[in-house]
């Protein structure tokens, strides 16, 4: 996923302790221009930034004020293009990034064709995508959508088709899909399916060093005070390092069930 991602990389002159400063913005076009906010120099003269590169062109846009604008549209980028920009400023100088969300790329797909296969196979289409956004895949069960993975978006303004296998445990299962930008959530709707077989189950609420199922399953573990240590898909959960006590499994279908660790 193309997100904001600012780095402040330091860059060492062979006489002074610090020389510069670059912060370099990824994302995607989406036809807004990008607004930066120009300090004076620490040094009292000039201000902060004294150059702006565009995916490796140097912009022409004047700079040389308190604020001034990135002028996108001059690149001739289509909607969803990359886009890098990089402001290198002065030593000790930080520039301040007015509209970072002008170029993050936005959860505005439209789904289709959300299907889920008992066995599985879990499909669907999407148009409009604006970006590489994750695809987040959430089930519902033990009375809340759990995260179960992701697909990484092609990003693609054109029909998209995805496909992937999922475990589900045996009987019914809900499946939907989720895209999280800075405006929020995107949500599919919800497909669901009874997938056949025999659930796993617990073959021990005493432990020692290990948790065993029959069968691998997903599973959270959490502590008495109710905080979520592991999480994960297996026949079994190492609990050699963990305290004396009780705990608490969610698995299948069951949610907090007792276990003791001796």
């Amino acid at each position: 996923m193309k997100n904001i991602i600012i780095v402040f990389i330091l860059l060492f002159g062979v006489n002074s302790a610090l020389s510069a400063g670059v912060f370099v913005l990824e994302g995607v076009y989406q036809g807004r221009d990008l607004y930066v906010q120009n300090p004076f120099s620490e040094e009292g003269v000039g201000f902060c930034i004294y150059e702006v590169t565009v995916n490796g062109m140097v912009t022409s846009d004047e700079i040389n004020s308190s604020a001034f604008a990135v002028d996108l549209s001059m690149y001739e980028f289509m909607n969803g293009d990359d886009i890098v920009i990089t402001i290198r400023s002065k030593a000790d100088c930080i520039p301040n990034i007015i509209n970072p969300e002008a170029i993050s790329p936005t959860s505005s797909c439209e789904f289709s064709q959300v299907a889920l296969s008992d066995m599985g196979v879990f499909t669907w289409n999407t148009k409009g995508e604006n970006g590489k956004i994750p695809f987040i895949i959430e089930h519902y069960k033990w009375n809340k959508w759990v995260n179960i993975g992701s697909v990484l978006g092609e990003g693609n303004t054109n029909l998209c088709a995805y496909e992937v296998s999922l475990n589900l445990p045996a009987g019914e299962n809900t499946i939907r899909l989720k895209q999280k930008d800075y405006n929020g959530e995107h949500l599919s709707e919800q497909v669901s399916v009874v997938s056949l077989g025999t659930p796993a189950e617990l073959l021990s609420a005493k432990v020692t060093r290990v948790i065993n199922f029959s069968a691998k399953t997903h599973f959270e573990l959490f502590n008495s005070y109710g905080e979520l240590i592991e999480t994960g898909f297996s026949a079994s959960v190492n609990a050699s390092e963990l305290d004396k006590g009780d705990y608490y499994l969610n698995y299948e279908k069951i949610s907090g069930k007792e276990i003791r660790k001796r």
